[in-house]
């Protein structure tokens, strides 16, 4: 009996760090817990002396936690808490029925891993773009602390409500002046479904040597995308200032680098101003016959 249950508490381990062989363990995990709530899991009292009564009871005790814990943590949301308390009852080597409750203990379940991909957007003001989301608010970091933005200006004065959806389409040239659209989708940053997350990027400019930390705000609550923004503007660089400075014909440059994953980096760039193209920064459609 004790070298069955070593087996299987095993079992339940694999199976909580996912290493469950094939077939579907939740399943197998769901009915012998439903089988040992019934109080249909009994043990010989020959067993129980052989095995050494408190040894069996520990390991009972363990056993069950795991497979409570592991049939409750199945297919919920990150950012649920898991309230698990194991329990076992059965008969002693007197013959008489004796039960053991174990501590409660409350576990908050993490997001599963996930691989980052970071994009440079703008917001349409006219037209259909590839995404119909929020695109703020955004924060800016200075000596470690937050800045909030104020809201966008795009192209032509349009002062528009970042916490509101937009029509966004992927670009990769900007006019001096006009905002920066970050876009990160990275679902293991999605820490609590009840909540809005947070992630940091870092944009920079080469040329002048600018750098901003820029905070997205997840779009919406269990999304795993995140939205913000950087303001524009020609000059000498000052490094945290909240403006990304650059001169025209150079490139800007957007970085980021997963804080549980130092190899998980997605690095995206884009031209502003690029000499010998006109565009129209409302469609981020280029303009035919003008240089």
């Amino acid at each position: 009996m004790l070298k069955g249950l070593r087996k299987f508490g095993r079992a339940c381990a694999a199976f909580l760090s996912g290493r469950g062989r094939s077939g579907p363990p939740q399943t197998k995990v769901a009915g012998f817990v439903r089988f040992a709530l019934r109080g249909k899991l009994r043990f010989p009292p020959r067993r129980i002396k052989r095995a050494r009564n408190d040894r069996l009871k520990r390991l009972s005790l363990i056993t069950f936690a795991g497979l409570i814990l592991a049939s409750n943590a199945y297919a919920l949301p990150p950012g649920s808490v898991v309230s698990n308390q194991a329990s076992v009852d059965f008969i002693n080597s007197s013959g008489l029925n004796q039960a053991f409750t174990s501590n409660v203990v409350d576990v908050v379940l993490l997001p599963s891993p996930s691989s980052s991909a970071l994009e440079l957007t703008r917001v349409l003001q006219t037209g259909t773009g590839a995404y119909v989301e929020t695109v703020g608010p955004s924060a800016c970091l200075q000596g470690g602390a937050q800045v909030p933005l104020g809201n966008p200006v795009l192209s032509g004065g349009t002062i528009i409500d970042p916490t509101i959806p937009h029509q966004v389409a992927v670009a990769s040239t900007y006019n001096l002046g006009e905002p920066i659209f970050l876009r990160l989708s990275d679902t293991d940053q999605n820490f609590d479904y009840q909540m809005i997350d947070y992630v940091t990027v870092f944009v920079t400019h080469p040329d002048s040597g600018d750098s901003e930390s820029i905070v997205l705000a997840e779009t919406g609550l269990d999304t795993g995308i995140f939205a913000g923004f950087v303001p524009t503007a020609a000059g000498a660089a000052v490094p945290n200032d909240c403006i990304l400075q650059g001169a025209p014909g150079t490139n800007v440059v957007a970085q980021y680098t997963d804080p549980g994953d130092a190899l998980d980096i997605s690095t995206v760039s884009a031209a502003l101003d690029p000499v010998g193209v006109v565009f129209e920064s409302r469609t981020g459609t280029v303009v035919d016959g003008t240089t």
